[in-house]
């Protein structure tokens, strides 16, 4: 949330006690009682809010037209305070996590969105010379804006700026991902190493590059696109299920005869250095976030006799090297509404309602429901990548699940009855504390 404190006046927080305890006991009130507790004037003030929408994120009406408190006890009273605001409400960004944001915060995420997109563009336009090099620019130049604008929201303004201030310099993005990140995490290390093949840009992105090169781009790209979701709360761009990176999979073969008279020897083993350094990696990390999981072989093959000089240190001489990777429609075919009525489905087929109630945790209706699903993806922490029982199609924000996601769950219920009771204890800890520390 913005680091900036609004003025805060008494009926404002006479209005926010007053929503939060009603929430909290979840009655319904009238505009008279809401004008007698806050002094806000019934007439002038909270009708005429309520006809302009003002307070209509908070005070809501049901199917009876009675007035109910919504979204207010995840709020501290200042949060409240900006989203009632009326400067807030002239933003152009008002009712958006952007509005929320502090002035620079936002400016840096919005000239972000912009970098992301001119990287897209420049990558998907196979005329652009360089364009390897055209998107690394554009892209580690967004990305480092938007982890900047998320740790000025997290630390304050001044966390961007090296030490002693007065020099006014700005950290590097390494030194920003160090913060945000852990070290082994994916999504830094996929960063880390699109810096180094910015930094070797210069001499080493070549064409012969691209087959590999763009697995690490789209992990990033997807990557990009989840931490603007969710630190925006919306997508960096709205493209209604079509894909916002051209990956390609097959390259042409080289011999190191062609490379060497293109660009030289010493390009050549520093290209077969880049690539050896990167399979290594892909295939330690093994984790959508670094690289897309296609088994890749690049074209760069010696067609002389000594198959251990090639570039990729290929031991065939066959030319084909790509294995695609598996559409996510096939293997991942369940949204959550569709998963849960499978499950529910294949349980019923197994056992009469009298085992079943036995089975499932106490309930009104003796069914597996989104409640009991959304508690096991918690407790199985399946969305933090995408993974054998889950999908995440990245700016889409979007997730999907497969059958052994099903046959997990299933068996699960099945050996332990104790299973659903657990992780349903655990999210309400987990919710119990979340709420405890806004207080």
């Amino acid at each position: 949330m913005s680091n900036s404190k609004p003025r805060i006046t008494e009926k404002q927080k006479k209005l926010f006690a007053f929503l939060r305890n009603y929430e909290k006991e979840n009655k319904h009130f009238t505009l008279e009682e809401l004008s007698i507790f806050t002094n806000y004037p019934l007439i002038g003030t909270v009708k005429a809010k309520m006809s302009r929408n003002e307070w209509s994120p908070f005070i809501q009406k049901d199917e009876d037209n009675r007035y109910y408190s919504k979204g207010v006890l995840n709020l501290s009273l200042n949060e409240f305070a900006i989203k009632i605001s009326t400067k807030k409400r002239t933003s152009p960004y008002y009712g958006t996590k952007l509005g929320e944001l502090s002035p620079e915060s936002r400016n840096l995420t919005l000239i972000s969105r912009n970098e992301f997109i001119l990287a897209i563009e420049l990558f998907n336009r196979p005329s652009t010379p360089n364009r390897l090099d055209a998107f690394l620019t554009h892209f580690i130049s967004g990305f480092e804006k938007l982890l900047k604008a998320i740790l000025i929201e997290k630390n304050g303004k001044d966390s961007i700026w090296r030490k002693p201030l007065s020099n006014k310099k700005t950290k590097s993005i390494s030194e920003i991902a160090s913060i945000l990140y852990n070290e082994n995490d994916s999504m830094r290390l996929n960063l880390e190493y699109l810096v180094e093949l910015r930094n070797l840009s210069t001499h080493y992105i070549l064409p012969e590059l691209e087959p590999i090169a763009s697995r690490y781009f789209q992990s990033a790209v997807f990557n990009y696109s989840k931490t603007f979701q969710s630190f925006a709360n919306e997508p960096p761009i709205e493209l209604k299920g079509i894909g916002l990176l051209s990956l390609i999979i097959e390259g042409t073969r080289y011999s190191q005869t062609s490379l060497k008279e293109k660009y030289g020897q010493s390009t050549a083993i520093q290209v077969k250095k880049v690539l050896e350094k990167f399979e290594t990696k892909s295939k330690e990390i093994n984790n959508m976030e670094f690289a897309i999981p296609i088994e890749l072989s690049i074209g760069i093959v010696n067609k002389s006799q000594e198959p251990e000089n090639t570039l990729a240190n290929l031991s065939s001489s066959k030319p084909i090297y790509v294995q695609k990777i598996k559409d996510p429609k096939k293997t991942h075919p369940y949204m959550a509404k569709d998963l849960v009525h499978q499950i529910d489905m294949r349980l019923k087929q197994k056992y009469s309602e009298e085992k079943l109630a036995q089975i499932l945790p106490k309930r009104e209706k003796t069914k597996f429901n989104m409640q009991d699903f959304t508690c096991i993806t918690e407790n199985e922490n399946w969305k933090h990548n995408s993974n054998k029982y889950h999908f995440d199609h990245g700016s889409q924000a979007k997730h999907t699940y497969s059958d052994e996601c099903i046959n997990f769950i299933i068996n699960k219920i099945e050996s332990d009855k104790e299973y659903l009771t657990l992780v349903k204890k655990r999210r309400k800890i987990k919710l119990d504390m979340k709420k405890t520390s806004k207080l």
